[in-house]
């Protein structure tokens, strides 16, 4: 089985290794052209939550 590889950078800061082992799912949503992204992150800890203005990149 292949473990997929991922990346999570939170406004410019690499945060992949504070989320790894608690990791549970990512789902990424790509909609069209004016209708938002969506990116659901599921962990099994309670970490901060992103504010609204935050930048997420995976």
């Amino acid at each position: 089985m292949v473990t997929p590889n991922f990346r999570i950078i939170v406004n410019s800061k690499d945060v992949t290794n504070n989320i790894r082992r608690y990791l549970i799912s990512i789902s990424v949503t790509d909609n069209e052209k004016d209708e938002a992204d969506e990116l659901v992150i599921s962990v099994s800890k309670k970490f901060k939550r992103p504010s609204y203005k935050d930048e997420i990149k995976v």
